[in-house]
């Protein structure tokens, strides 16, 4: 998009740019905290080829990056509020880049940070569009970087449980959600009972949704935590434990994204590691 744009600017289009960033100081490596970039222009149209060079380069990097774990797209033609989306920023749920408020038309495509070590921050990249009676385009352009919404801590919170929403945290047995390190959870992830129902809850979630890269990292997590605090270690649990792998095996065979399919070969690594001496 940056050479698309810069090629536009070639063309005499002119560009409005709202560029910001910070990064985490205090972190080995200076990773970024937060990011948002909004580029508006109009294409006059004779170069309405641009937009089209532009949208092609959005869906080719939505369905090739092994990274992108979600696609959307609004093309009604006209601004709406159905279809509008909130592209977060940082890691403040109330900061946010909203599309197709007021423009007709978007591509909307978020990428896993592929150097974030915990797996939890994305891009949020997007182009919306509208064209007007004489066939100029007015596009803007956008790009966010966030904490993944649903890995954002909440704690005490008490409306309706959504499976994606068990990055950071996971369901203890009354519905409520736990910080990872709490007694309740951390008894839930040693007994077995418990963790087969978390899993077979988050593969059934998993299973019944499109987008749900979220599910693939909860299902990983969960392992994870299984495995450091014990799951599965008595010999009687042997049984179960090979069900699971089973199933984790199932999972990387139908797995939606090679993204999900990592999340789901280090699950099965995890779920290895129970039972190794």
């Amino acid at each position: 998009m940056s050479g698309l744009i810069s090629k536009a600017i070639d063309n005499k289009v002119e560009v409005s740019k709202s560029l910001g960033q910070e990064r985490d100081i205090q972190k080995e490596g200076t990773p970024l905290k937060w990011r948002c970039d909004i580029m508006t222009f109009m294409l006059p149209k004779k170069q309405r080829p641009l937009l089209d060079e532009m949208i092609k380069a959005f869906e080719a990097n939505g369905h090739d990056n092994p990274y992108c774990y979600g696609i959307s797209t609004l093309t009604t033609g006209n601004p709406q509020n159905e279809g509008k989306r909130n592209l977060m920023v940082g890691e403040d749920v109330n900061r946010y880049v909203t599309i197709g408020e007021q423009y007709g038309n978007y591509i909307n495509v978020n990428i896993l940070d592929a150097a974030d070590t915990t797996k939890t921050h994305r891009y949020a990249y997007a182009l919306e569009w509208k064209e007007d009676s004489k066939g100029n385009a007015f596009a803007r352009y956008i790009v966010t970087y966030a904490k993944i919404p649903s890995a954002v801590k909440t704690y005490g919170y008490s409306g309706k449980v959504t499976y994606p929403d068990l990055l950071d945290r996971f369901l203890d047995i009354d519905g409520k959600w736990l910080p990872k390190d709490s007694t309740s959870l951390i008894n839930d992830v040693m007994n077995d009972n418990s963790f087969l129902t978390n899993f077979n809850n988050l593969k059934d979630y998993y299973r019944k949704h499109s987008t749900s890269v979220t599910t693939a990292i909860s299902i990983y997590q969960l392992c994870k935590l299984g495995r450091e605090f014990g799951a599965f270690k008595r010999p009687e649990s042997t049984e179960d434990w090979e069900k699971l792998m089973v199933e984790i095996d199932k999972l990387i065979e139908v797995a939606k994204t090679e993204t999900d399919r990592k999340y789901f070969k280090l699950a099965r690594e995890e779920l290895q590691k129970m039972k190794e001496k």
